[in-house]
């Protein structure tokens, strides 16, 4: 019941007879005023799992773990394995194994993964200026 409340007072009363892609585009452009480090719902750029993304760095290739690739639903996690583990790992986790000592908390994991030769958060910025 609060869940749907929350949703409720979310929705300005001009936007429930909008275009459910206006009012999620208008929600994407406030993430990107807010902090341009915002996280990625894969679901956001449209990326699903079982698609493929490169990490830069080292060129090693992961498939999306989760999400079905559209709005709402989306996720963020990816299928990693080595010797000690298989399974999913969000990107950040998966950033700091493969960086080591030279992780910062400043980087910002989504420009060092790209998926069809864009790096992710500039997918994200592409979709926020539709």
């Amino acid at each position: 019941m609060a869940r749907i409340q929350l949703i409720t007072k979310a929705i300005q009363p001009a936007d429930r007879y909008a275009p459910a892609d206006f009012i999620v585009r208008r929600s994407l452009r406030a993430k990107k005023e807010k902090n341009v480090k915002e996280k990625i719902d894969f679901g956001d750029v449209g990326i699903k799992i079982g698609d493929l993304v490169i990490f830069s760095e080292t060129g090693d290739q992961f498939y999306i773990g989760s999400g079905k690739g559209v709005l709402g639903n989306g996720g963020g996690l990816l299928s990693y394995a080595d010797e000690s583990y298989t399974g999913l790992h969000s990107i950040r986790l998966i950033t700091k194994r493969y960086l080591g000592g030279k992780f910062d908390d400043n980087i910002d994991e989504y420009e060092l993964f790209t998926y069809e030769g864009k790096t992710l958060r500039q997918i994200y910025n592409d979709k926020i200026q539709i």
